[in-house]
C-alpha cells in the first residue's frame, strides 16, 4: 500500500470538489472533498499496486491530469495473482486473555482472468503459523479465516499480503475474593434494598427496586470491591435465581465502574459504567458510550432458553480488552455464547471498582441470587495494592 498525501489551496467559492488519483494519466479513484474559499487542506489516497512496472502519480481537479504535478514510483517483483484485503479480528481490539481463542479473517481476491488454486498462509510474527488451499475463479473474492489460540505475547498477525496488525495476549491471575473487603451502595431511585453476602460459601444475595438501570435513572444495589480492577481482567458468576414475580426488565449482573458508590443522583454519576446482565427473560451489554455518567441501551440482547434456577443456573462473564469489553452468558460454564462487545468506554479510571448489581424498573423491590463470583487479574502481584 502506498499512502499519497497532497496539499490543496481551494481560490474559488466554498463548496465541494471532486478530487481524483491519477496513475498512469487515468483515473485510479476520485472522491468528493469538502473545500473552503482561501483555505489549504491535506488529501490522502491509498494505492495497492499489484504488479511491477513505472507509474506517475498525480492528484487534482478531474479537469487538472496535465497541470497537477507527478511523482514516479517504480515496483519490482512479479504480478501478483491474488490480492488479501479486509483483515479482521473477532476481538477489534487485538487484545485477549490466554486461553481464549482469536479469529482472524480476510477477502482473497483473484485479480487475474485465469481460475487459481493458492496456497494462503497466515503469519504471526512473519513466520507461517497456518495455510489454507483456496480456489478462486477469475475475478472472484472469498472470506478466509483461521483460528489461534496464541501464548502470552505481543504479535504482528497477517493473512498473505494484507497489512499487519498487532495483536496482545495477557496472562491473568486469581484474585483470592475471602481476603478482600466488600462494600454495597443503593442509588436513592432503588431504595429499599438489602444485601447478603457470604464469602465463605462464595453466595451473594441482592434486593434492589428502582425506576431503571439506563439513563438518567441509574438507579440499582450494589456489592462490589473498590479500585481493585486495574488494567485487562475476567470476571465469571452464576446467577441460580429471580425472586418470583420478578419483573421481566430487572436486570442482575456483573458491573464494573469508576466508582459504583456514585450513581446519577442530582449530578452525573462515575464514568466507566460496564454491565453484562440477565434478567428473567433476555442477556445483554450495556455501557457508558458517552461518556456523560450513565449507561444507555447500547445493542440488542438476546432471548434466554429458560429462566435460572439453583438446578439450572445461567453464567455470566465480563471480559475487559483495553478501553472496551465484552459480554459472555453460558448455560454450563463451559461453552460461551458471546452476548456483545462494546465500543472503547470513554473516561475509563486506572483503577476500577468491579461486583455485582441488580435493579428493577417498577419500583417493587426484587431478589438476585449469586454464587461462585471469580476474578482474574492480569496484574500480577495485586495483593501488595491492599496490605
Amino acid at each position: 500500500t502506498v499512502k499519497i498525501s497532497c496539499s490543496i489551496y481551494n481560490k474559488g467559492a466554498t463548496g465541494v470538489e471532486k478530487i481524483a488519483l491519477f496513475v498512469n494519466g487515468r483515473i485510479a479513484e476520485f472522491r468528493n472533498v469538502p473545500v473552503i474559499k482561501n483555505n489549504e487542506q491535506e488529501v490522502e489516497f491509498d494505492l495497492k499496486l499489484y504488479e511491477p512496472g513505472t507509474f506517475k502519480i498525480s492528484v487534482g481537479g478531474l479537469e487538472d491530469l496535465l497541470s497537477s504535478p507527478e511523482e514516479i514510483i517504480e515496483v519490482s517483483g512479479n504480478k501478483l495473482q491474488f490480492v488479501c484485503d479486509k483483515l479482521k479480528l473477532s476481538e477489534e481490539s487485538g487484545i485477549i486473555p490466554i486461553g481464549d481463542e482469536l479469529e482472524i479473517s480476510a477477502e482473497i481476491k483473484n485479480i487475474g482472468d485465469l481460475r487459481i488454486k493458492t496456497l494462503v498462509p497466515l503469519y504471526l510474527n512473519e513466520d507461517i503459523l497456518d495455510s489454507k488451499v483456496v480456489e478462486l475463479l477469475p475475478q472472484e473474492t472469498k472470506d478466509i479465516s483461521f483460528l489461534i489460540r496464541p501464548a502470552k505475547g505481543i504479535y504482528k498477525v497477517r493473512i498473505g499480503n494484507t497489512t499487519p496488525v498487532d495483536i496482545k495476549v495477557y496472562p491473568h491471575y486469581p484474585v483470592d475474593i475471602t481476603r478482600l473487603v466488600w462494600h454495597t451502595h443503593t442509588a436513592t431511585r432503588a431504595k429499599p434494598s438489602d444485601f447478603k453476602i457470604d464469602l465463605e460459601n462464595n453466595y451473594f444475595e441482592i434486593v434492589a427496586s428502582g425506576t431503571d438501570f439506563l439513563h438518567a435513572e441509574d438507579s440499582y444495589g450494589a456489592i462490589y470491591l473498590k479500585k481493585i480492577v486495574k488494567g485487562n481482567f475476567i470476571a465469571t458468576v452464576k446467577v441460580i435465581k429471580f425472586g418470583e414475580g420478578t419483573n421481566p426488565w430487572f436486570r442482575a449482573g456483573i458491573y464494573v465502574r469508576n466508582d459504583i458508590s456514585k450513581s446519577f443522583e442530582i449530578q452525573p454519576g462515575s464514568l466507566g459504567s460496564v454491565l453484562v446482565f440477565i434478567t428473567p427473560k433476555v442477556a445483554g451489554v450495556h455501557w457508558d458510550e458517552f461518556g456523560d455518567g450513565c449507561m444507555h441501551q447500547a445493542g440488542s440482547s438476546i432471548k434466554l432458553r429458560y429462566e435460572p434456577t439453583e438446578n439450572s443456573p445461567i453464567w455470566i462473564r465480563l471480559v475487559r480488552h483495553g478501553n472496551s469489553f465484552t459480554g459472555y452468558i453460558s448455560y454450563d460454564g463451559r461453552e460461551w455464547i458471546k452476548l456483545r462487545d462494546t465500543k472503547p468506554v470513554p473516561g475509563l479510571a486506572e483503577e476500577m471498582d468491579i461486583g455485582l448489581a441488580a435493579g428493577t424498573i417498577d419500583r417493587r423491590p426484587s431478589l438476585a441470587v449469586f454464587k461462585d463470583f471469580t476474578l482474574e487479574l492480569e496484574e500480577e502481584g495485586w495483593e501488595k495494592r491492599i496490605q
